[in-house]
């Protein structure tokens, strides 16, 4: 697989938010890499391709990024689940700097 962007490997926590017809949901979520375009996030509950959702990341508790569920897998109820978010607001994500790199969930 050709991939777009490169990749950044670091930790840190986010929180994922989504709503449904009848109630909104926040999950916390832990960032294993980055690319200019996008994340790769382990959260409990698995999402769901095409899922639009409010990425809170740390350090920015008032600026979510908007993102899109690429990709999702689940590894079973004893592993948290991974998934692929395109980042659709354009918003940067945080430099290393701003970043707590030791808080990772």
């Amino acid at each position: 697989m050709i991939r777009r962007f490169g990749r950044t490997y670091r930790r840190f926590t986010v929180d994922l938010v989504w709503e449904s017809e009848s109630a909104k949901f926040e999950e916390p979520g832990s960032v294993m890499d980055t690319s200019p375009g996008g994340l790769r996030v382990q959260t409990g509950p698995c999402l769901i391709p095409g899922q639009i959702l409010r990425v809170f990341l740390e350090g920015q508790a008032n600026q979510p990024n908007r993102c899109r569920v690429v990709w999702a897998q689940t590894h079973g109820s004893a592993v948290p689940s991974e998934a692929g978010l395109e980042i659709l607001d354009g918003a940067l994500l945080p430099s290393p700097s701003r970043l707590n790199m030791g808080s990772a969930a």
